[in-house]
């Protein structure tokens, strides 16, 4: 359910920009707030232009090749975890 659902999408857009905050060498948390805004200002401006009309000539398609998307990120992001977390700590004596 978490890969369906509103935490999938949200958990690796945090993910996505702590990496980039990381690589840019910027503070996280304000990196993060001011990516929001962004957000929230362009869904304001599309939701008051009507644009979710054109959502009809969107078949499903995207929505479940965005869905495959999230769910590959997931099984990479927990491969590496796996894998990362065997070959720290293979000197377990």
């Amino acid at each position: 359910l978490v890969i369906v659902g509103v935490t999938g999408p949200v958990s690796i857009l945090t993910a996505s920009v702590f990496g980039m905050s990381k690589s840019l060498g910027v503070r996280f948390l304000p990196f993060y707030a001011w990516s929001q805004i962004f957000a929230a200002l362009m869904h304001m401006v599309i939701a008051a232009y009507g644009l979710c009309d054109y959502i009809r000539y969107i078949t499903n398609f995207s929505c479940h090749t965005f869905g495959i998307l999230i769910a590959a990120i997931y099984l990479v992001t927990g491969a590496r975890g796996i894998g990362g977390y065997f070959s720290t700590n293979s000197d377990m004596d």
